[in-house]
């Protein structure tokens, strides 16, 4: 089975699941929906130079790459502390050798010792000197060598660090108020039953439903992009960021850079866009690439890097099937960016680990 979850509801997804359990036939699967990997009792790891197999699920899985990342960490630190003692050690050998040529030097002018051999003592002095700091170069440079080796095991999204500032918004204002609403695109309306909420300031919202059940259709109902074929919608004045499984914020016509330029509102300086480029796993040969080539991931690491550049907190992050075409590592980029967010948060998504991992609160279900 390749991502056989992708475009699943909710439901279907649980008949899945419920086959896989049950079933007893060989299976192999990839898939970037955790709640899937955790059914499953071996977890094989692709990189790029070999496969790691793991006996266990996800979560166990995750836990052991976990203590991996910890031990690199440690071990990356006692490198650190080495790389720093070696060049003390080797600044204060040279430092010595140094004074003791200087004192030679002078006790042998004292002892009239003759030009030419004073002369040949300084050459072997000198060359003791570059031998003695070819030693401990050699040494720094293993060191150094290490640290590398240990900096490219570790993962890349250890550089990826948000700052979403908190909303302007006073917690707990009302932001959106539905009375008895209901929609339809020809005759009949989506709900079996108007709806009617209210959304609040701090709150982080799931809708789920079925595929087909208007949970899209209500987010444009929200945002005003459509209006209520029955009852009312009453919106407050609010920033937000709609964000869907397409990245739609990214320009396929835009080039990398230019993307990013284009949510440059504060005039940040061309080096610092770059920086943060680089720091999103863009490198330089990244920046004219046309964003229609971007995978899922890079597109979902570029729509981070232009809501930071913008330096502008949205009062709700509007959330559409998010992580739909994304890997494992960007799904977990993503839950990284915005589950420390304080403001409000509207989410449809039946990747049911991605909504524990981001802490809904509130469900709406729709009919």
């Amino acid at each position: 089975m390749d991502e056989p979850t992708n475009h699943l509801d909710t439901g279907s997804r649980r008949k899945l699941y419920d086959f896989i359990e049950s079933s007893r036939a060989t299976m192999l699967i990839v898939s970037h929906d955790r709640t899937l990997l955790n059914l499953l009792p071996y977890t094989c790891e692709l990189e790029r130079s070999k496969i790691t197999l793991y006996g266990g699920n996800y979560d166990f899985y995750k836990e052991q790459k976990e203590i991996a990342l910890a031990a690199l960490q440690n071990q990356l630190g006692e490198k650190e502390k080495e790389l720093r003692l070696a060049r003390k050690v080797a600044r204060e050998a040279l430092e010595q050798k140094n004074k003791s040529s200087v004192r030679e030097e002078k006790s042998s002018i004292k002892k009239g010792i003759p030009r030419i051999m004073m002369g040949a003592m300084k050459e072997h002095a000198e060359n003791s000197t570059v031998k003695l700091k070819g030693v401990h170069d050699e040494k720094m440079g293993s060191i150094s060598s290490s640290i590398s080796d240990i900096q490219s095991a570790l993962p890349d999204m250890r550089q990826m660090k948000t700052d979403f500032n908190s909303p302007d918004l006073h917690f707990g204002k009302i932001l959106i108020t539905v009375k008895d609403m209901n929609f339809g695109y020809g005759p009949g309306c989506l709900w079996k039953e108007p709806l009617n909420l209210q959304i609040r300031s701090g709150d982080r919202i799931q809708f789920s439903g079925n595929n087909g059940s208007g949970k899209t259709t209500l987010l444009k109902l929200i945002l005003g992009e459509l209006e209520p074929t029955e009852g009312s919608i009453e919106r407050a004045d609010f920033k937000f960021v709609y964000i869907d499984q397409e990245y739609s914020i990214v320009q396929p016509h835009l080039t990398v850079f230019e993307q990013l330029e284009k949510y440059n509102l504060f005039a940040k300086p061309e080096h610092e866009l770059k920086m943060i480029l680089s720091r999103f796993l863009f490198p330089a040969a990244t920046w004219d690439k046309t964003c229609y080539k971007l995978s899922g991931g890079e597109k979902m690491r570029l729509t981070i890097c232009c809501l930071m550049v913008s330096n502008s907190t949205p009062d709700i992050f509007i959330l559409d099937e998010p992580t739909n075409n994304l890997d494992i590592q960007s799904v977990n980029i993503i839950t990284a960016a915005i589950k420390d967010y304080n403001g409000t948060m509207l989410l449809v998504s039946h990747d049911l680990y991605f909504v524990k991992e981001i802490k809904i609160n509130r469900v709406v279900e729709l009919f």
